[in-house]
């Protein structure tokens, strides 16, 4: 997985690739206290249900 270098000033929307057929991951925070990672679907692709000890959110970028 790919990761932000610390202190650097990026946006989000120009932060992550799209893969024809894929997904592509990109953490930008790991803590003891909850990860934030930046995610691109192609077409008709999505994230699997999963369990997590944290709680969830999802913030649309593009599509």
């Amino acid at each position: 997985m790919a990761t932000f270098e610390p202190a650097k000033i990026f946006t989000m929307e120009d932060s992550i690739e799209y893969s024809s057929g894929g997904v592509i991951s990109k953490q930008v925070i790991k803590k003891q206290s909850g990860n934030v990672t930046l995610f691109s679907f192609d077409k008709d692709l999505g994230l699997t249900e999963h369990t997590s000890p944290y709680d969830a959110m999802a913030y649309l970028l593009d599509g």
